[in-house]
């Protein structure tokens, strides 16, 4: 990882980190950490970690504290950032551990608890194929512990032949072949299994190097070019639906305008190459083997901000470019009368997104547009609301807070941030927000924004509703680690988008969320907190046992058997 530094961590592991954040404003949170049967545990390790997406843009941010003798911690975190935390309980000399699901909801300001209920021993992996990796670069094995967070332990140098994880949340994780600098080159998903610590072989195949060159059509190199793989369709599909490793997406050509790549998948996969800061662009394709790019001058489209000294420093984060996704344009924050960023019209909606200075966690909307020579955004038109987030109890709450919007009729957040000690956030934007998702994992309240004037916005958090799954063998057995699968809701038409509607499929994106970390434990329980009047469909799977479908509907249980599917 570029510019790591180190933390220790338990049974002697790494943690990467990227640096940067020293300038950054930092403030508490407080996690307690009890056994499955309420008692406090000292000794415990918290790790809570950033990990930057497409809606919450920022820098990997990894730290950890030890609780005390009540089993307490202190963890300080960048305000305005949601955060990844879990506990690990060291129980024997041969690292058996109770691990903890992970929160995901962790931010300044909050206070939660973290049950160190599941056993964990450690595991074994019998890696073969990793040596062959070594000519291309590939210097030691990585695990990362919870899919979906930017966070590893450095196993061993690079060997095949057995290899021992340490103890972890009990999600999926991956081991991956990095680099001398810490990047990954290659990655193998690691499921968790019910009761499972020998998970057998795991192979990597001989990787496939690919060469790319770009230039322009008068067979100039082009250098900072994007080329980026479309590989939704193949084996690691699972690497990207949460936005994970995103470093390991694409590449970036050299001053040759070349680019060497190593994969491992072998088949047809969609690529595409940018090269947006001097307004070139191609189209995707679909290839075998490496290309040689020659990308036409596109029409590029002025995108102009004025007025901006009317408000905080000013930063173009990303701009959408149609489906192949946010292009970033890492440019310095301004203030000044007007700024100009260069960007392609890609032939698709340019949905731009930004960052502004300042004290209370924000959330910025950006305009759509379809391109053109000019497009003037005047930062004076910016409306503005301030959040005031309560908790049931009437007190101010700090909480993950979602912007949602719902186009082609699913719902995604347009940014997410946690909301200072005192409760507090802000929203501006070019274009009146469709709603907010606001939580701390136990409370939550859906707010749509069709009719709120700009002004204040007091926002009164409910009790989060349980439903629980108890999971069960043919033989009325529990079964330990089982997780959800969620199936997809009937969509909506764009545009036309009821309350009802559009909470019920926040409620999905919440589940969809929530089901990635929540486990079963040893008696077969596996219990999730949703928004109060809701259902999903979903499933439940454990290995090669699996359910028939089931509506989860908060505040009921339902038992469910698990047969060989």
């Amino acid at each position: 990882m570029i510019g790591a530094r180190v933390l220790s961590a338990a049974l002697g592991a790494t943690v990467g980190l990227l640096t940067g954040l020293a300038a950054q404003s930092r403030s508490p949170c407080f996690a307690t950490v009890v056994d499955a049967h309420g008692e406090r545990t000292p000794g415990a390790l918290v790790t809570c970690v950033f990990t930057p997406q497409p809606a919450a843009a920022g820098e990997v941010d990894v730290v950890t504290a030890t609780t005390d003798e009540l089993g307490r911690a202190r963890v300080d975190l960048v305000d305005g950032r949601v955060y990844a935390a879990w506990a690990v309980r060291i129980d024997a000399g041969d690292g058996s551990a109770t691990v903890s699901l992970p929160n995901l909801f962790a931010g300044v300001g909050s206070v939660f608890e973290l049950v160190v209920e599941f056993p964990c021993a450690p595991r074994t992996l019998e890696v073969a194929g990793a040596e062959a990796w070594r000519e291309y670069g590939a210097r030691s094995l990585q695990w990362r512990p919870v899919a979906g967070q930017a966070v590893w332990h450095r196993l061993s140098e690079l060997r095949d032949g057995p290899v021992v994880l340490p103890a972890g949340p009990p999600t999926d994780g991956f081991l991956a072949l990095a680099d001398a600098g810490g990047r990954p080159l290659a990655i193998r998903p690691v499921p968790t299994e019910p009761g499972l610590q020998d998970s057998g072989a795991m192979k990597f195949s001989t990787p496939w190097p690919l060469e790319f060159h770009v230039t322009d059509e008068k067979g100039a190199a082009i250098a900072g070019a994007r080329v980026e793989f479309g590989i939704g369709r193949g084996p690691l599909v699972r690497l990207f639906d949460d936005g994970s490793f995103a470093d390991f997406s694409g590449a970036v050509t050299d001053e040759r305008g070349r680019a060497d790549v190593l994969l491992e998948y072998r088949g047809h996969m969609e690529i595409a190459v940018r090269a947006s800061r001097i307004g070139f662009c191609s189209q995707a394709h679909s290839v075998r083997r490496g290309l040689r790019f020659v990308l036409s001058e596109q029409a590029a489209a002025e995108l102009r901000v004025v007025g901006c000294e009317r408000s905080e420093a000013l930063e173009l984060l990303a701009v959408e470019f149609g489906r192949t996704g946010p292009d970033p344009i890492p440019l310095r924050p301004v203030r000044t009368a007007t700024a100009s960023w260069l960007v392609p019209a890609a032939g698709g909606s340019l949905v731009p997104r930004f960052a502004v200075g300042g004290v209370v966690p924000e959330i910025l909307v950006g305009p759509s547009f379809d391109g053109g020579e000019v497009v003037e955004i005047d930062a004076g038109d910016l409306s503005t609301f301030d959040l005031q987030i309560f908790g049931a109890g009437g007190n101010p709450a700090a909480a993950a807070v979602a912007l949602v919007a719902f186009a082609n009729g699913s719902v995604t957040w347009e940014n997410v941030v946690a909301s200072d000690k005192l409760g507090r956030a802000r929203i501006r934007g070019f274009e009146p927000a469709r709603a907010l998702f606001v939580t701390t994992g136990r409370e939550a309240a859906i707010v749509a924004l069709d009719d709120v004037e700009d002004g204040e916005l007091p926002i009164r958090l409910a009790p989060m509703e349980r439903f629980e799954v108890h999971a069960v063998a043919a033989d009325g057995s529990p079964v330990a680690n089982a997780r959800l699968i969620v199936h997809e809701t009937a969509r909506a038409r764009p545009g036309n988008v009821s309350r009802d509607r559009l909470r019920v499929e926040i409620a999905r994106r919440v589940v969809d969320g929530l089901a990635r970390v929540a486990r079963s434990d040893s008696g077969g329980v596996l219990r999730l907190f949703l928004p109060a009047a809701v259902e999903v469909r979903v499933s439940v799977a454990a290995g090669k046992l699996g359910s028939e479908p089931l509506t989860v509907r908060s505040g009921t249980a339902a038992r469910v058997v698990l047969a060989p599917q």
